[in-house]
């Protein structure tokens, strides 16, 4: 019998992926580039959810960033905003209609989403970066239906 995964050990064990994909760094690491934006839907600001930034190559580090209620975010690679590594990236936006939850009896939910399925994949959302060195950036990615 398969064991029983649960949302919050889900949300952990994603957590210390996303920890060790991103690693340690620190003021002596290579420099990053100032990388902020606004997500909005046809045209109008959306928030909370995460944007996150995937090198093409496949080599290089990630840099994620969170989407506030105002649709703004800021990209970050070692600690909350510091910045992102020159490169080139592939871009996937993550906008939560609805937090998971539960209820009285015990029953998990999942998040519904704003975002379409399509804008949730680096390969499909269509979105790309070339960040390069000291160009800080402030991007829009808009999403439609």
């Amino acid at each position: 019998m398969l064991p029983t995964v649960t949302l919050p050990r889900l949300v952990r064990a994603s957590a210390l992926l996303l920890l060790g994909i991103v690693g340690c760094g620190g003021p002596t690491g290579p420099e990053l580039t100032p990388i902020t934006g606004v997500v909005t839907f046809e045209g109008k600001p959306v928030g909370p959810g995460t944007v996150a930034f995937v090198p093409t190559d496949g080599t290089g580090n990630p840099a994620s960033g969170t989407i506030e209620s105002s649709g703004r975010f800021k990209m970050s690679v070692y600690k909350p905003g510091d910045g992102v590594l020159p490169g080139t990236y592939k871009v996937s936006v993550t906008v939560i209609k609805e937090p998971a939850h539960g209820d009285d009896k015990g029953n998990l939910f999942p998040p519904t989403y704003l975002s379409p399925e399509r804008y949730m994949n680096p390969d499909t959302s269509g979105f790309n970066v070339t960040v390069e060195k000291r160009k800080p950036q402030d991007l829009k990615f808009d999403l439609k239906p």
